[in-house]
């Protein structure tokens, strides 16, 4: 999993993240479970650098449209189901976006660490 799809699985349960330092923020309408929790502290670095590059807009509208495509083919799975599905049936598609992902990543720290080509 990346600091993408992180974002993007909190974003889909509801959560705000914000970058604190070199943490990240989160607020929502409920509490964050252990686990989910536990992987937003995995990724804080990558999290945080992904908000202060504002690129939460980004993710949010990329994930939306991905997953409005991938629900209408799997209607009976809620959002937070759907990544599972995905990689159980269609494993190139999920190691493609887990590579986007990454290497998207890595062009936003570069980015603004300066260090873009």
């Amino acid at each position: 999993m990346t600091a993408a799809s992180v974002l993007a699985l909190c974003v889909s349960r509801g959560l705000q993240l914000a970058p604190l330092g070199e943490g990240v923020y989160v607020s929502g309408p409920k509490p964050v479970r252990d686990e989910l929790r536990e992987t937003i502290r995995e990724h804080k670095a990558g999290l945080a650098s992904l908000l202060r590059a504002g690129r939460e807009a980004e993710v949010r509208a990329f994930y939306r449209q991905a997953f409005a495509r991938l629900g209408a083919l799997y209607p009976d799975d809620l959002i937070g189901n759907l990544w599972p599905t995905i990689v159980a049936q269609h494993p190139d598609l999920a190691r493609g976006i887990d590579t986007a992902e990454a290497a998207s990543d890595a062009a936003a720290l570069a980015y603004q660490q300066g260090n873009a080509a």
